[in-house]
């Protein structure tokens, strides 16, 4: 089973066999990603597929070859000779030649993404202060939908607690159109989504690993679907919890429908392009 933020549970040597590093391509890899889009699942197969074949892999949760979310990456001297896989990054940054990468987008409907990122600030994201105290209560009081609203008008809560950082990466909506104007429609850009994830893993798993260019991909296949088996089993929503819920739709569930319609018209652009409801 996979565990947020930990190893992989499968057999080391069945997947040292199955993986070619000579079909591994040369082309650096970049995963862009949002927060509570089930980011810390996607770092944890990048992780384990960069391991076991032999690419070097940036990221925020890695220590060796960690990618910093601070304003260094968005720096063009940070890429000069550097190359494997980076990621996730959670906000669009224009990596110099991005043309040269192979590009993963794994995104979730934004609506659903800010009602996990109320539950996160509220309660169950580590941080400075316990969940529902303070400030983090102050903003519970005030409502899901007040939050929901000032996520994507540039008034973000203080701190973090599991949003990002809206002075670096923009509000929520700003997040999504950056990536819809900058990547939408790019031969070398491959689009992928939550709900698929936690619906359909095997159909999503496979265009993650498109760009890994792997010859033996239903071996690699098999030992990812075997270790994931359980990872979206939610049987009873709990606030506390960092796995919250993952059912796609909750927007419908907990906002009132005129923040609905207020967050269908802020981005109108973006539902339309990544083909969400309105």
């Amino acid at each position: 089973m996979v565990t947020m933020g930990t190893t992989l549970k499968y057999d080391e040597l069945d997947f040292k066999e199955n993986t070619n590093v000579n079909e591994i391509t040369n082309k650096g890899i970049l995963v862009f990603t949002v927060h509570r889009s089930g980011s810390m699942l996607v770092h944890t197969l990048c992780s384990e597929l960069c391991s076991r074949a032999g690419i070097t892999y940036y990221s925020p949760h890695e220590r060796e070859f960690f990618l910093p979310e601070t304003e260094e990456i968005i720096n063009s001297e940070y890429w000069e000779a550097k190359r494997g896989c980076f990621g996730p990054i959670r906000w669009f940054v224009n990596v110099p030649n991005i043309e040269d990468y192979n590009v993963i987008v794994h995104l979730r409907d934004p609506r659903d993404v800010l009602v996990s990122m109320f539950y996160s600030y509220c309660y169950s994201h580590d941080g400075e202060i316990e969940g529902n105290t303070g400030y983090r209560k102050k903003v519970s009081d005030a409502g899901i939908d007040n939050f929901v609203l000032n996520m994507t008008s540039g008034k973000p809560p203080i701190r973090r607690y599991g949003t990002g950082q809206p002075l670096l990466m923009g509000n929520v909506l700003e997040r999504y159109e950056n990536y819809v104007a900058n990547l939408w429609g790019r031969p070398n850009v491959t689009f992928i989504k939550y709900e698929e994830m936690v619906t359909d893993f095997p159909c999503w798993l496979n265009k993650l690993l498109l760009p890994f260019d792997i010859q033996n991909i239903n071996n690699i296949t098999r030992i990812f679907l075997e270790a994931c088996k359980n990872e979206f089993d939610v049987s009873k929503e709990d606030i506390w919890k960092h796995k919250r819920r993952v059912t796609p739709g909750s927007h419908r569930e907990k906002l009132e429908p005129e923040t609905i319609a207020e967050l269908n018209k802020r981005f109108n652009n973006v539902l339309i392009k990544l083909n969400y409801g309105l």
